[in-house]
């Protein structure tokens, strides 16, 4: 069991990083890149931030956490405050109160699959894999970002909810162009940097550095990272 889930973090890890910083770190979890300025500790000091989850090989998909979608909750505020005038007012129970009552009960949150943090004092110790075999324990290591990517606010949580706030920080441009780059590629078929999924030295560079640029800013800034925007933009451009 143990073997499978630190597979399943490992995958985790090197899966956000491709997605999110176009970086190929799955081979450093046996050895330092061989291009790339990623030690063999550093995919540990990474790995950390996901190892401190509470998995278990369930076969429910347990546990899911109950949401609504912000208009769900918007009409559920609404039904609420219907209801609770209703009942203030000494009303009987009339046509309209049991159908303010019917479309609340009739308002369902989805179940979502989630992974939760394990306690603080239940947390996990997390260790360097001497060659990637997760037998032979190395160096003990604290959640960290490599150095050769901006270094993490100290007020950021060293879990993951702080390596998602490090992600989309201002301080690490490099999610935004890596998002554009993949989004770009979507709609014309070949990135701006055409190794969508690798932005290391490997890479090819990009043929509009300045375009990928002015799109990365705007993403962030004028379209707040709202992806719907940035389709749009580039859809109603000359391009």
């Amino acid at each position: 069991n143990e073997e499978f889930r630190l597979a399943a973090v490992m995958d985790r890890l090197s899966t956000t990083m491709e997605i999110w910083q176009g970086n190929t770190m799955a081979c450093v979890q046996c050895h330092s890149h061989p291009y790339d300025p990623i030690k063999h500790e550093e995919f540990y000091g990474m790995m950390a931030f996901f190892n401190n989850t509470m998995d278990n090989d369930n076969d429910n998909d347990y546990p899911k956490a109950s949401l609504l979608s912000p208009n769900e909750r918007l009409m559920k505020s609404i039904l609420e405050s219907r209801l609770s005038n209703f009942k203030s007012n000494g009303d009987s129970i009339s046509e309209d109160y049991q159908i303010a009552l019917n479309e609340f009960i009739s308002i369902q949150p989805n179940s979502v699959p989630i992974i939760l943090e394990l306690p603080i004092d239940s947390s996990r110790k997390t260790v360097v894999f001497e060659k990637g075999n997760w037998l032979v324990h190395g160096e003990e290591v604290s959640p960290s970002i490599p150095s050769f990517l901006p270094e993490m606010a100290q007020n950021f949580p060293k879990n993951r909810l702080g390596l998602a706030q490090w992600l989309v920080s201002e301080e690490n441009p490099l999610t935004a162009r890596v998002v554009v780059n993949r989004i770009w590629e979507q709609i014309f078929g070949r990135g701006i940097v055409t190794t969508v999924e690798d932005f290391g030295t490997q890479s090819e560079s990009p043929t509009h550095p300045e375009l990928l640029d002015w799109l990365a800013l705007r993403f962030i800034n004028e379209h707040q990272w709202s992806i719907k925007s940035l389709i749009k933009e580039i859809m109603m451009s000359k391009t």
